[in-house]
């Protein structure tokens, strides 16, 4: 009996499906309500000298779990002020970017697109300045679970991925190290 999804379809359904899962165990375990900048700066602390591996573990198995890398961004820039805060953040963020995307890509795949609509619309002008687009759209989005899983299922290249993903966070860093009295005010730091 012949299935009806596509077998090209199967992975990247596979991977949205896990995505979604890992949103729930995430939700369902509280780890949104635990895992706030206050929270991770905290872990941080208690991990003394290793608080450094300590934050980009968390970093990294934090966003693999579906939680918006921007809450390490500021958790970062509040535990070790707006220098090493913005280096540590920046690390942080092409690390679990990079995590993202191959775990991403092993499990979905890199999926054939429709050749009319809007996605195919999309992912030309993707593909068509990717390094700019991935820019923008971190700006934008930051690491946000949704656009790792869209970005990892599309046909762009590793490198093009991670210039544009390291462009966007420095350019977000950027504004919060601008910002910084105002960041660490709001997360109570």
């Amino acid at each position: 009996m012949k299935s009806p999804i596509p077998k090209s379809a199967l992975r990247p359904l596979l991977a949205v499906a896990l995505t979604l899962l890992l949103l729930g165990v995430a939700w369902a375990s509280g780890a949104f309500e635990v895992l706030t900048a206050e929270r991770v700066r905290q872990i941080v602390d208690d991990a003394g000298s290793l608080g450094v591996v300590a934050y980009l573990l968390v970093f990294v198995l934090g966003t693999v779990m579906a939680i918006p890398g921007l809450v390490f961004m500021v958790a970062g820039l509040v535990a070790w002020g707006p220098v090493t805060g913005s280096a540590l953040g920046l690390l942080g963020g092409l690390l679990s970017a990079t995590t993202n995307f191959y775990w991403l890509r092993a499990v979905g795949g890199q999926p054939e697109l429709p050749d009319t609509g809007i996605m195919r619309r999309i992912f030309d002008h993707i593909e068509d300045r990717p390094v700019l687009s991935i820019a923008a759209l971190r700006c934008m989005f930051v690491l946000a679970p949704p656009l790792n899983l869209a970005l990892a299922l599309s046909s762009i290249t590793f490198r093009d991925y991670i210039v544009g993903t390291g462009l966007g966070l420095a350019a977000v860093l950027a504004v919060q190290v601008l910002f910084y009295e105002s960041v660490v005010a709001a997360v109570g730091g």
